[in-house]
């Protein structure tokens, strides 16, 4: 929920916007995928004001800034 939180705060910031005109917010065939090598603390919630929450978000920033330069 924290990164579809992120990408859709980051496509508004960006002005994106759907053929129609409305503010982008992703496409119901957005996905996410996370990979875990079971090493390190177990981190049991990661929400908006964690410090893995604001990882996630900026990790998710970071990848729409480089999608939209053209990285």
């Amino acid at each position: 929920m924290t990164a579809t939180e992120a990408k859709t705060a980051m496509l508004s910031e960006l002005g994106q916007r759907t053929n129609d005109g409305h503010p982008a917010t992703g496409t119901s065939t957005d996905s996410i995928v996370i990979a875990a090598s079971h090493e390190g603390n177990v981190i049991q919630y990661a929400g908006t004001a964690t410090l893995a929450g604001w990882l996630i978000a900026r990790a998710v920033r970071q990848s729409i800034l480089q999608i939209q330069s053209g990285k």
